[in-house]
């Protein structure tokens, strides 16, 4: 007699080569992406299986070609149990509008003014220049 087994191992925790997952102080955060990448490219990236990558903006679901902006929440689900969840950041998107404008170049320069500090996950999203500080070389990046 002889039995075959299948086992299917899914992954809890959100995995990728491509983009970079980083712990910080109050969870983790997917970044690395380009502005006007989708959803469908992000699941496509990641080594979970995609039925249980799941990514929300504002506590509903989105899917497909829609592209993703900075606060968007990723999240590995699977039975209806979150195992894993990350926020996602644009480089640039500060305002968490999905695009890099000069929106985005003010709120920077009003930082590095010290007339609007940005302490949540959007700090982040500041660092075009990835130096771990927000000054001139950020804004100047952006601008370009």
């Amino acid at each position: 007699k002889t039995k075959e087994i299948r086992i299917k191992v899914v992954l809890k925790e959100i995995r990728t080569k491509k983009y970079e997952i980083k712990k910080i102080e109050d969870g983790k955060i997917l970044i690395g992406m380009e502005v006007g990448t989708t959803i469908e490219e992000i699941k496509e990236s990641l080594e979970n299986d995609e039925n249980t990558i799941k990514i929300y903006e504002e506590g509903k679901e989105i899917e497909g070609t829609e592209e993703v902006k900075t606060g968007e929440r990723i999240k590995v689900e699977i039975e209806g149990e979150i195992c894993d969840e990350a926020i996602i950041i644009l480089r640039g998107d500060i305002n968490c509008d999905g695009e890099v404008n000069v929106t985005d170049k003010t709120i920077i320069k009003n930082h590095i003014l010290s007339k609007e500090e940005i302490i949540d996950y959007r700090k982040y999203a500041e660092d075009v220049v990835e130096d771990n500080e927000i000054n001139v070389s950020d804004n100047t990046k952006l601008g370009n």
